[in-house]
């Protein structure tokens, strides 16, 4: 069985195979789907996150001496 492995998005449901694959696999192929990564995930969320924070009406940071309040 020939191989070959590559990461790619989805678009509209649609995986499109790296032009260099394409001739090798033109009949047919088997394809498995591993997920990304959470963690991976979790990480681009974060950076975004921090990147361009979302606004939200109405939001107030805490204060630094509002965090230690108890």
């Amino acid at each position: 069985m020939d191989a070959v492995e590559f990461e790619a998005k989805n678009k509209n449901g649609h995986i499109q195979a790296p032009d260099e694959f394409q001739k090798r696999f033109r009949n047919g192929v088997c394809v498995i789907l591993p997920a990304a990564d959470v963690n991976e995930q979790q990480d681009n969320l974060i950076e975004e996150l921090l990147a361009t924070p979302p606004y939200i009406a109405g939001f107030q940071p805490m204060q630094r001496d509002d965090i230690y309040v108890r």
